[in-house]
């Protein structure tokens, strides 16, 4: 009735969805720790392992955070546009690392000259697919570009930070997918709460600046139902957290960022054939199309480079 639509408060849906994971990881461990499974956590024995799942926590906060609050300031399609450039900013940040010795954290391998071209490729098919889509977005009244951009662009310096960190976690520290997701839970969660109660920002275009927790006790008041889907995005959290941290260790950081550009083509492609989302107007609508192929044959040959890159060291191996 009042056309308030969506929970426009971010940094709190973050933290709720982090406590649930501590609250939904820490019974199943429970149950794990018990025959015939006799599952043990692993323990954080030095400072620097714990030093590690801090960093880690800080990481994923930024990650999810600063994106959530990014989707509540700008279109999606506009959103796609910035998370596009991830592959490129995990691969700059794996060169600084590698450059400052920490070799856990630059991810292996530097990647090819080839390698690096299809991903520049991709990544631009990828913008140039969701920029089509966002032609008329940019009249909006509603859409708060300028703060959305640096948001978006906080969000996607600490998402390549946040994918590199499994690396560390998993190589350096020796913590599985399991044990990482849960210890990071709750400091997350902690580090979502800061601005909650004390930051203000665009929600409601009716309403105009609120903080999160205004956004959170409005909802409570006109929708509780909405609040248990809140809480259940925090189960489709744990989902997320731990397929990407088992792909980054399976593949690489600079492969999962690219791999989530496809995913954000496959995902228009499916609101298209669905009836969900239009083709933009005139000529934007066969450029996107075209765009969207670009995306998914840069993503095949890149993958290809990688398996062809692993095929020769195992040959190599052999052979000596």
């Amino acid at each position: 009735e009042l056309g308030l639509r969506g929970v426009p408060a971010a940094f709190l849906v973050t933290a709720l969805q982090q406590v649930i994971s501590f609250l939904v990881l820490g019974a199943s461990l429970c149950v794990k720790s018990l025959p015939p499974w006799n599952y043990r956590l692993r323990p954080l024995r030095t400072s620097s392992d714990i030093a590690a799942v801090l960093l880690y926590s800080v990481t994923f906060a930024g990650n999810r955070g600063f994106n959530n609050f990014a989707l509540s300031l700008l279109p999606m399609s506009l959103n796609l546009i910035l998370r596009s450039c991830m592959p490129l900013m995990t691969v700059a940040l794996e060169c600084g690392f590698r450059r400052l010795g920490a070799s856990s954290a630059a991810g292996g391998t530097p990647a090819s000259a080839s390698e690096l071209g299809f991903l520049c490729v991709g990544v631009l098919f990828a913008a140039l697919a969701t920029w089509t889509q966002c032609i008329e977005a940019t009249d909006d009244p509603k859409v708060h570009i300028v703060l959305g951009v640096m948001v978006g662009m906080m969000s996607l310096l600490f998402g390549a930070l946040n994918m590199i960190g499994c690396n560390v976690l998993g190589k350096d520290v020796g913590i599985n997918a399991l044990d990482a997701t849960f210890y990071s839970a709750l400091p997350s969660a902690a580090l979502c709460l800061l601005p909650v109660f004390n930051m203000d920002h665009p929600a409601w275009p009716a309403l105009g600046r609120m903080t999160d927790w205004e956004v959170f006790s409005r909802v409570w008041q006109l929708s509780p139902v909405t609040i248990l889907l809140v809480l259940f995005s925090g189960i489709l959290a744990i989902a997320y957290s731990l397929f990407m941290f088992r792909l980054v260790m399976a593949l690489s950081a600079a492969h999962t960022a690219f791999a989530g550009n496809f995913n954000k083509a496959v995902t228009i492609v499916i609101s298209l054939v669905f009836g969900l989302e239009l083709l933009p107007p005139r000529f934007w609508g066969p450029l996107m199309i075209l765009a969207l192929l670009g995306n998914m044959g840069s993503f095949l040959g890149y993958t290809m480079l990688l398996i062809t890159r692993k095929e020769q060291g195992k040959g190599d191996a052999a052979s000596r």
